[in-house]
């Protein structure tokens, strides 16, 4: 299992050169909205690799960022924008329009559960009962790491009732639990005050956050300015002061003798 994350995050790293190579060739240095989508057509792809098997542990809720692949791909979406590596993944997702790699990897293996309850190969299928047998006295097993996924998602229970009686699983209705689950993290951060609190996804999700679509098939939108003819660096000052990954004095205060408030005047400010 180690050595196939060790493949994958070796084409991950060759896919994301690979776009830093075309977007100097194709003088793109200044689009960072190219490079983003070049990111989803080969970065994300080459992150893939053996995910239905060794990604199961990683689809957890609260393991979002465990994996090393999903450090590569906040590092490329960071570079990308011109920010430090410290700034917060979540805020950098979304301003970036990207969904975490757990998102893929589980809607991958949701999709490989229920290719193999249709199988013609009854081998697979003795394999899959086999597995099913083996969760309850090892959790690592594939299926057992899949049920243990299923926490947090409003239709948790049907889901795992459907993989212990081995039924399909609807992936239209998965896909949007799995993405309303992975959006709790801003739900809890819009009932934060940004002004009283030094927390920076309330910052960006009440200030400079691209609102979520409604239909929840549709992806996040990037910024406008990310398609503008800027100059890299204002391209890059800009993502900086929305991601609260600036140099201004308002961000180290906020650690060092907690205040929040502009420093210039009295007006009781933030960003």
């Amino acid at each position: 299992m180690a050595k196939s994350a060790e493949n994958a995050c070796r084409a991950m790293l060759t896919s994301a050169y690979r776009i830093r190579q075309f977007a100097r060739e194709h003088t793109l240095a200044d689009r960072p909205h190219a490079s983003l989508w070049l990111a989803k057509t080969y970065v994300v792809p080459a992150g893939m690799y053996a995910s239905q098997i060794w990604g199961t542990g990683f689809m957890q809720t609260g393991k979002e960022f465990s994996s090393a692949l999903q450090t590569l791909h906040l590092n490329f979406l960071k570079g990308s924008l011109g920010v430090k590596r410290a700034t917060t993944n979540w805020a950098v997702l979304r301003e970036c329009g990207h969904q975490p790699l757990q998102y893929y990897w589980f809607r991958a293996a949701v999709k490989l559960y229920n290719s193999m309850l249709g199988t013609n190969s009854n081998t697979l299928r003795r394999v899959v009962q086999a597995d099913l047998k083996l969760r309850f006295k090892d959790k690592k097993c594939w299926t057992a790491q899949l049920v243990q996924a299923f926490q947090g998602l409003r239709k948790s229970d049907i889901y795992e009732q459907a993989v212990r009686t081995g039924g399909a699983i609807s992936i239209n209705d998965f896909t949007a639990d799995l993405r309303h689950r992975l959006q709790g993290v801003w739900r809890e951060a819009e009932s934060v005050d940004p002004r009283g609190n030094n927390n920076k996804l309330a910052t960006y999700q009440a200030w400079f956050a691209t609102p979520f679509p409604c239909n929840t098939r549709s992806y996040v939108p990037l910024p406008w300015y990310l398609f503008l003819d800027l100059p890299k660096q204002v391209v890059r000052n800009v993502s900086r002061f929305r991601l609260r990954a600036h140099a201004l004095r308002v961000g180290s205060a906020a650690w060092q003798d907690g205040t929040l408030n502009c420093y210039r005047c009295s007006c009781n400010q933030t960003e």
